[in-house]
Parts: C-alpha cells; sequence; structure tokens
C-alpha cells in the first residue's frame, strides 16, 4: 500500500513538472510569436523562385530577367514574420499572388497576354501594408521569337513594323538589325537601309559594313556619303586597290579634279603594269582640265612606255605641246 501510495505521487510529481515545462514552452512561443508579430521593422529575407523547375534564390532588391514561357512557381517566401502571416505580394497590373499557388507561365499573368511587350514590374512585399521588400521582375522575349513571328508574317508592310518594334527595343541584337536589314533591301527602301547601316558603322568601322554602305548610297545617289565611306575604307585597307579606284573616280566624277590626281598618285605603287597604264592616262587627263601641262605631258609619256599603240596618248602628247 505504501509502495503505491509512493508511485502515484511520482506520476503526480511528473504531471506537475510535464505541464509546468508545457506551459513555459507555451510562454515562450507566445513570447517570440508576439515579439515577432509586434517588431518594429519586418522585412524580408529572400524568395524563392521555381523558374521551369529549377530554384532560384532572390534577395531583396535585386532584379530578375524572365521569358514570358517561362513557368515559375513562388517555392518560399522568408521574412521576419511568423509562419508569414498577414504577408502579401503586390505588383500593378500583374497577378504575382498567384504564383503562390501554381506554377504557370509569366505571360498567362501579363496585360492581354501580349508577349512581344517589354515588361518591368515593381514586385514588393507587403506586411498588412507596410513594405517589407522588393524585386524586380523584367519580362523580355528572345531575338529568336521576333525573328520567328516575323519570318511567318505573309504581309510586307507587317513584317516590317515588327521588325522595327522588335529593333526599337533589343537595340543590341545585331541579328535583329540585320534581318530589319535585309528586310529593308527587299523593299528598296534604302535611305531607311542607310540610316539603319550607320548606326551599325558607328559601333566600329567594320569593312563589311562600310562595303554595304557604299552600295547602299549607290541606291541613294548620296555621292559625298559614298566618298566619305570610300575614304574610310581607303584609310582601313590601304592596299584595297579597288577601293582607291573606286574613290579616285568618285572625286573625278564630282569635279573634285586635284583630290583625283592625289588617289591616282597614291596608287601607283600599289597596282602593277595595266593598272599603272589607266592610272598614267587618267592622270594625263586631269592635269589637262587643270592646265598642269607639264605633269599631264609627263603622264601620257609614261602611259605611252606601256601602250606603244594607242594613238590616243600621241594625239593628246600633241595636243599639248
Amino acid at each position: 500500500m505504501l509502495k503505491k501510495c509512493k508511485e502515484n505521487k511520482a506520476r503526480s510529481s511528473l504531471g506537475f513538472l510535464l505541464a509546468c515545462l508545457f506551459i513555459l514552452a507555451l510562454a515562450a512561443v507566445g513570447w517570440w510569436f508576439w515579439n515577432h508579430m509586434t517588431s518594429p521593422s519586418p522585412h524580408l529575407n529572400f524568395i524563392v523562385l521555381t523558374i521551369n523547375g529549377e530554384p532560384r534564390k532572390i534577395l531583396s532588391g535585386e532584379s530578375i530577367l524572365l521569358h514570358p514561357n517561362d513557368k515559375v512557381k513562388i517555392s518560399e517566401i522568408s521574412t521576419s514574420i511568423p509562419l508569414n502571416l498577414n504577408i502579401r505580394l503586390v505588383a500593378e497590373n500583374f497577378d504575382v499572388n498567384a504564383l503562390r499557388f501554381e506554377e504557370m507561365p509569366v505571360a498567362q499573368l501579363l496585360p492581354e497576354q501580349e508577349i512581344f511587350n517589354h515588361y518591368t514590374f515593381r514586385v514588393q512585399v507587403k506586411h498588412y501594408n507596410e513594405n517589407m521588400g522588393f524585386m524586380i521582375w523584367n519580362i523580355r522575349p528572345f531575338a529568336e521569337d521576333w525573328l520567328d513571328k516575323a519570318n511567318r508574317i505573309i504581309n510586307d508592310k507587317l513584317r516590317l513594323e515588327l521588325l522595327e518594334r522588335g529593333v526599337a527595343l533589343l537595340p543590341d541584337q545585331e541579328k535583329l538589325k540585320r534581318r530589319l536589314l535585309d528586310e529593308y533591301k527587299k523593299q528598296k527602301k534604302w535611305e531607311k537601309a542607310a540610316r539603319l547601316l550607320e548606326k551599325m558603322e558607328g559601333k566600329g568601322k567594320e569593312q563589311n559594313v562600310l562595303k554595304e554602305l557604299l552600295d547602299v548610297y549607290g541606291k541613294t545617289g548620296n555621292k559625298e556619303r559614298a566618298i566619305q565611306v570610300l575614304k574610310d575604307l581607303v584609310k582601313i585597307e590601304p592596299e584595297n586597290v579597288q577601293a582607291g579606284f573606286q574613290l579616285a573616280a568618285a572625286f573625278e566624277k564630282n569635279g573634285a579634279f586635284d583630290q583625283a590626281i592625289q588617289e591616282y598618285k597614291a596608287l601607283i605603287t600599289k597596282t602593277n603594269e595595266q593598272d599603272r597604264l589607266v592610272i598614267y592616262k587618267n592622270l594625263g587627263y586631269l592635269y589637262t582640265e587643270t592646265e598642269k601641262w607639264t605633269e599631264a605631258i609627263a603622264c601620257y609619256l609614261k602611259a605611252s612606255e606601256l601602250d606603244q599603240k594607242d594613238p590616243n596618248i600621241y594625239y593628246n602628247l600633241s595636243t599639248l605641246y
């Protein structure tokens, strides 16, 4: 009987102890909970986004780039608020909270589901109405999306408008600009092609771009710009005989005989015998037009040494004498 009383007393003491511990633990949890809920500066730690099946941690204040077809779900929100009670996400014209409950393509949440716009959403995390942190979501299509859509448009005008819009939004995408340039050429919009090429040339005087510019300026009839391009080509490729001949001929055609003479003279040491014959004949003509008789005679004599059967050389010489 005594033994049984002692056991009951022990059980009673243990139960009392456990009850005390439970009350203390409950009080601690309550205190922790109240302390965090009434914290004067609740804050966002990070958000984990699952993008196409891969988790990515985004810190408060960071930016993220997404494609409209990316499948996204908000997997975790880490804040200073216990259990994230009364936490909500806010973004203007973008139902970001929907991504807390299911994974879906971002395009489904875009205004009118238009994927060929560039969007920047400031996603704010709030406790009640108090801001705790934010992220910046930049949603952009790829250059390949623009190209693919352009290739599926039959109407020339609509295709051109789409490509121009794409280049305006993605000015650094060279393949998109190249596609637009090809479309300008195809539709014979030479002035627009020239302006686009000039912008492409501005990043560095690349030979291929300059040669394209030369061709386009030929279509537009812009002689002054064509001459400038030829100057750039000759400067970049001093051994480019063809560009040198073109520049000299352009000066001659514009009546800038003295400049044409300088360009022809610069070609003499870079050319073969057949080309030098042409140069001396042209120089003879240009010196004659500028009334530099001695120089004209000297050039025609050089030409006669290379071609003794051309009667025009001797006729010009006799006239000059």
